[in-house]
């Protein structure tokens, strides 16, 4: 039933995808859990302790990974997570509380509409703040090695300008 939906949702389909009940996730060795987890799009019949296994695989893999939940029993995957969701009217109290965003409605689309824009402003403050390293070294690294060599690079009215130009 869950391939099939998979399927009609596109989650499952062409070349790549792989759909595993919670069983035959446990039934493989860490080693293979590893193998197959790049290509793991659906944990059919999961339960808490499935999905927590999951998320520790995941993470032990190096990913970023957020979950969405609603159910008490879920608890645990949201302290585990490293970003958590939950619904606003059909979650459980406890669940809300312990989340790190809320959705005001029960639309999955808020939910990947909220994803979407936390990735966008993840993205744009790394861009910034490497644009920012990097100016912010490689313009002393100039005066200095002008200084040393007895050349004037950069002179500190330039060195000023930058800061300015770059601070607007």
């Amino acid at each position: 039933v869950a391939k099939a939906t998979a399927k009609r949702c596109g989650l499952l389909g062409g070349l790549s995808g792989v759909a595993l009940t919670a069983a035959e996730w446990n039934s493989l060795s860490p080693a293979s859990q590893r193998e197959v987890l790049p290509e793991l799009t659906v944990l059919a019949a999961a339960k808490p302790k499935d999905k927590l296994s999951l998320l520790q695989a995941l993470q032990s893999a190096g990913e970023v990974v957020g979950c969405c939940c609603s159910h008490l029993e879920d608890v645990p995957l949201l302290e585990a997570s490293d970003l958590s969701f939950a619904t606003r009217y059909t979650g459980h109290e406890v669940v809300r509380q312990r989340a790190d965003v809320v959705c005001q409605d029960d639309s999955c689309d808020s939910l990947v509409s909220a994803i979407v824009s936390g990735r966008c402003f993840h993205y744009k403050i790394r861009r910034f703040l490497q644009f920012r390293t990097v100016f912010n070294i490689v313009g002393p690294c100039l005066a200095l090695f002008g200084a040393s060599a007895g050349v004037d690079i950069l002179y500190a009215i330039q060195m000023l300008w930058m800061k300015v130009v770059v601070d607007i």
